[in-house]
């Protein structure tokens, strides 16, 4: 019995378009992260939709001075942000009363992950055409 075996793709022409995909993925997805975020404290939302809680002070939670949300940048293909600004999206970040008042705030929009979704997924099927 002979077995033969067709390729149809060339991993050779993937293997040089795959790293340009993923740089361009993941800039396009720190972009929006950076916007949405900035968006969700603006909103005072989490990326679920619910209400940032504040219980220990007025005013709109994590923007009371505005330096961690004006620290919210794309660098290349990294979110930087204040380092406290990643316990509070953690929820590690306690209270006089003993709970979390933020968590979850870090995100990008279902919309755009699925919209560079589409484009990396795009973008390999054409690597791999021969």
């Amino acid at each position: 019995m002979k077995l033969e075996v067709k390729v149809n793709f060339d991993f050779g022409k993937m293997a040089q378009a795959l790293p340009k995909a993923i740089d361009d993925y993941t800039k396009e997805y720190v972009k929006d992260s950076a916007m949405q975020t900035k968006k969700n404290i603006d909103s005072s939302k989490d990326k679920f939709g619910k209400p940032l809680k504040i219980q220990y002070r007025d005013g709109q939670p994590l923007k009371l001075t505005g330096e961690m949300y004006n620290s919210i940048k794309q660098n290349k293909n990294s979110l930087s942000i204040k380092e406290y600004g990643y316990y509070h999206d953690q929820g590690l970040v306690k209270t006089v009363k003993g709970s979390s008042n933020t968590s979850n705030f870090i995100s990008t929009s279902p919309e755009n992950k699925k919209k560079i979704d589409d484009k990396f997924m795009q973008s390999v099927r054409k690597a791999l055409r021969k």
